[in-house]
């Protein structure tokens, strides 16, 4: 099974030499996303059509309209609505090459009915994306949200169910540091397993809880991850060591697509994150589990 690790980027940086390393080696990536530039993934589609592509763009035609956070109050079939008529004339140039699309960024509205209205929204997304032919890649929650409750009322609504019929998928984000902090520990109330975190894998109680038994798994996307410290003070070999062990544990699970390590190609905004110094030892891990 290959590596799940991928990459996040705003430009292409070194990802397109990343995947011809790979290939040369007999190895792949996954999955890429982007961010704000979209044009470059079709570069990485005609190097390894296999790799799965993931867009999100931070503004649409409308100025006025917030594609991030837009209003979960009111008419959410007609906030639904606007906001996607600002991204979906930006959308068209890209359908060839872009698989699934984020539309909102970490938002994380207050308690259960909160996440109920937010999960309204994306059922009104779902709608028009199948309307419209694209996929979607639903919620893009930050680290440690939702809450289990918050879950439980997603999936009661229907919100998964949806997203299986129609193919959309889940992202994420997860950061820590280590990455394995509080890992084997609680969510408030549940009980211990030794395989889930509050922080790293923390998808698994949304899997594991809800989404296997009631059969509405979705593929997972983790579209930003790296471990929640300035990568100029760390070296490659902690980095790598913390890579591998989250690599790892992303492999065991059957529905999770990939992770989009944040991040290459930042075009000077991210300066902090850019992981560009471990790219060879990057490679090497993915090439050394290629066959694993």
């Amino acid at each position: 099974m290959p590596s799940k690790l991928g990459v996040h980027g705003i430009m292409p940086g070194e990802t397109p030499a990343i995947i011809q390393q790979l290939k040369a080696s007999g190895a792949r990536m996954t999955t890429v996303k982007a961010v704000i530039a979209m044009g470059w993934l079709a570069d990485i589609k005609a190097l390894d059509p296999e790799t799965i592509t993931v867009g999100r763009l931070m503004r649409g035609t409308d100025p006025r309209v917030n594609v991030e956070g837009p209003p979960m109050d009111g008419d959410r079939r007609k906030t639904a609505r606007e906001v996607l008529d600002t991204l979906l004339p930006l959308w068209e140039p890209h359908r060839d090459y872009v698989d699934y699309w984020e539309i909102i960024n970490e938002q994380d509205p207050t308690g259960v009915d909160g996440h109920r209205r937010l999960g309204d929204l994306m059922m009104h997304f779902m709608d028009i994306a199948d309307a419209e032919g694209y996929k979607l890649s639903l919620f893009s929650y930050s680290l440690g949200v939702p809450e289990w409750e918050e879950m439980e009322a997603l999936a009661e609504m229907g919100v998964f169910a949806k997203a299986k019929a129609g193919g959309h998928s889940l992202s994420l984000h997860e950061y820590a540091y280590p990455m394995n902090r509080w890992y084997g520990e609680p969510l408030p109330g549940r009980p211990t397993y030794p395989n889930r975190g509050p922080l790293a894998c923390r998808y698994r109680w949304l899997y594991e809880d809800f989404l296997i038994p009631r059969d509405e798994v979705i593929p997972l996307f983790l579209t930003e991850v790296n471990i929640a410290k300035e990568l100029p003070g760390v070296t490659a070999h902690e980095w790598m060591t913390q890579m591998k062990w989250y690599d790892t544990e992303l492999r065991k699970d059957y529905y999770v697509i990939g992770a989009h390590l944040f991040t290459l190609g930042s075009a000077g905004s991210w300066e902090e994150f850019e992981f560009g110094r471990f790219i060879p030892n990057l490679v090497n891990y993915m090439v050394s589990v290629k066959g694993a």
